[in-house]
């Protein structure tokens, strides 16, 4: 169990506000540079743009997977007086905003790679900071709830983005880039005003066996068992329902529905799930709070996961696609809330909150990579089944979903430590 010893603790409503703000605009600055990257490639290199944004996202996406366990590493140790959350909070939205606005006039294929590949080193320091503010500074009792408005700021996030891109984008590109730089900047502003933190410990008493645990980069196995079962059930769930980016191809491809027609429709359907999911988000946390219980949410949200990936797998019509979407996206708001309080509170006691959540949060991230990975070999493989490649591929996602119910059993749930 993971115990908050800080001497500066941040009351509960600041604490909340401070994470919704502070979260919700660092997503909108950082994940709106994100989505327009492919527009800016367009702009920089309109005869190969294909070739070099693959490169350029890849590159980014090993940084991501480097940058967040390492922000959180720097941050446990960091023993500014600032803050050992706020420091990285204020100076990583300080870079980043700088090096949006320097995407607004970059020019040259080197210039948006390099700005890009930066982007995400620092705001995954940020990330690494919000998150651990969780096990560092909410009581455990309302960590559910909590990680449910964490889950809610990449969605609020991402839709305020959206707005600026609509409004703003085809007006002035350069005043797109100030204004999302400006957003981060002031709630990264906000959130620091609102927090109280510490710097980093010195622990002249610490034991020989304390030290060692803390000079490990990935927890014992044998001493915290439960860290490592949380992390398979993370990774095992965001595999499995990692599919979700591939269902407007499944769509034209096997329904034989016009490219038109299927990006209208699932405009709406997105938009709708994604608040849908942010909603059940934050429900889910206040409920797991109120009953003290966090595996029995858990378990029903991945079956109802499991039961809409195999809608998509087996699925005739456009109307059942739609209701797959609607439950897989409710049920990954639940599961998502839930199994970050739970995260918290398996993670050893060695005051490297940043860097074990960091690594949970490549296990969560690193199947988005994967999955593109290995889509082609199992759509291949589908075509030589007596199902076909889609239901092939979506029933082998599906069972992802159950070796992470598998993996959830092993983890006591609370009160039940020992």
């Amino acid at each position: 169990m993971n115990e908050n010893t800080d001497k500066n603790v941040t009351p509960f409503k600041n604490l909340s506000w401070a994470l919704f703000i502070g979260s919700t605009c660092m997503w909108t600055a950082f994940m709106t540079t994100v989505m327009q990257l492919t527009l800016k490639m367009v702009s920089v290199d309109p005869s190969g743009y294909t070739k070099s944004y693959g490169l350029v996202t890849s590159i980014g996406a090993l940084i991501s997977l480097i940058a967040n366990p390492l922000g959180g590493f720097i941050g446990d140790r960091t023993r500014a007086k600032f803050g050992k959350r706020r420091t990285w909070i204020l100076i990583g939205s300080i870079l980043g905003s700088i090096l949006i606005v320097l995407m607004g006039v970059s020019t040259q294929i080197w210039q948006v790679a390099t700005i890009f590949v930066l982007l995400q080193l620092v705001y995954n320091f940020v990330v690494a900071a919000f998150t651990a503010l969780i096990p560092d500074q909410c009581p455990e009792e309302k960590r559910g709830t909590l990680s449910g408005i964490n889950g809610m700021t990449l969605v609020a996030g991402v839709m305020i983005g959206n707005v600026f891109v609509h409004f703003v984008w085809n007006h002035s590109q350069l005043g797109f880039y100030i204004i999302l730089a400006a957003i981060g900047i002031i709630g990264a502003l906000i959130s620091v005003y609102l927090l109280k933190d510490n710097p980093a410990e010195v622990r002249k008493d610490s034991s020989e066996a304390e030290i060692k645990d803390r000079g490990q980069i990935y927890p014992s196995f044998k001493k915290y068992p439960s860290f490592t079962w949380a992390l398979l059930v993370k990774f095992f769930y965001a595999l499995g329902t990692g599919g979700a980016s591939y269902i407007t191809i499944m769509l034209i491809n096997k329904m034989h529905l016009s490219s038109a027609y299927v990006a209208s429709v699932f405009s709406i359907v997105t938009m709708v799930a994604t608040v849908l999911s942010a909603l059940t988000s934050y429900a889910g946390g206040i409920l797991s709070d109120k009953f003290k219980k966090q595996k029995i949410f858990m378990y029903v949200a991945a079956l109802i996961a499991m039961l809409g990936t195999l809608m998509y797998a087996f699925s005739n019509n456009i109307t059942m696609v739609i209701v797959a979407i609607i439950i897989t996206n409710m049920a990954g708001g639940i599961f998502n809330a839930v199994d970050s309080a739970l995260v918290t509170r398996v993670l050893p006691p060695d005051g490297d909150n940043g860097k074990n959540f960091g690594i949970m949060n490549v296990a969560n991230s690193l199947p988005q990579t994967i999955v593109p990975a290995i889509a082609p070999m199992l759509l291949q493989l589908g075509t030589k089944t007596a199902m076909g490649q889609w239901p092939f591929f979506y029933v082998v996602l599906a069972i992802g979903v159950s070796l992470s119910l598998i993996c959830l059993k092993p983890i006591p749930d609370i009160g039940k430590e020992s």
